[in-house]
């Protein structure tokens, strides 16, 4: 992916933080993001989309064709929509013809339960 990252650009792991953000292609719900010693993007190269930018403009996700890159750790929350986003998007570019698209699996739109130490929300 043609793009450059600092590491560990909000500190040390004591810095790590929660916030909610606009990732328009996942729809108009914020999108709950955890960065743990989390890197930023500094630049990008011709045809990378930024997909995501905290509330101060520095970008924590982008694409670039198949490849997707964040800044925070999607896997630790349990909105699925990013991941459906990656599967059908990949299985969408696929040359195998036999390729299924995520909602067939039987797993599909299923959230686990939260971590002890994930922070809960109001439905």
């Amino acid at each position: 992916m043609d793009i450059t990252v600092r590491r560990n650009a909000f500190g040390r792991q004591v810095d790590s933080f929660e916030t909610d953000l606009a990732v328009p292609i996942l729809g108009n719900d914020p999108f709950h993001a955890v960065f743990i010693r989390a890197r930023i993007i500094e630049a990008v190269g011709p045809g990378v989309e930024m997909l995501a930018r905290l509330p101060d403009g520095r970008p924590v996700a982008a694409r670039q064709g198949p490849l997707l890159a964040t800044a925070f750790h999607p896997e630790l929350t349990r909105d699925p929509r990013l991941h459906r986003f990656f599967v059908e998007r990949i299985a969408g570019q696929s040359h195998d013809k036999t390729a299924r698209p995520a909602s067939e699996f039987p797993n599909h739109g299923h959230v686990p339960p939260p971590h002890p130490n994930e922070r809960q929300t109001p439905a």
